[in-house]
């Protein structure tokens, strides 16, 4: 749905067919209660990456991809190393 509502707004794709695959991989991994957080996570990391990379002075194009399939690994493992030190 949500890449079906980004091809349909920008009018180019947004999403590669593994990034629904990862996702459903964590879920698997992590339980789906942990979803929300992960993709909220992986989110405000491309942003801080974006952000980072303004500051820094490189100069960022509204059509350059940054690979969510990466930004959710990377958000995936905090909330799996949180699973094992809460006890889940």
């Amino acid at each position: 749905v949500i890449a079906a509502a980004y091809r349909h707004v920008r009018g180019r794709e947004g999403m590669g067919g593994g990034d629904p695959k990862l996702m459903g991989a964590i879920g698997l991994w992590l339980g789906w209660r942990m979803l929300p957080g992960v993709l909220l996570a992986a989110c405000v990391i491309g942003l801080g990456y974006v952000l980072l990379r303004r500051l820094l002075g490189t100069r960022v194009a509204a059509d350059e991809m940054v690979p969510l399939g990466l930004l959710l690994a990377v958000a995936a493992y905090p909330c799996w190393m949180l699973m094992i030190a809460s006890g889940i």
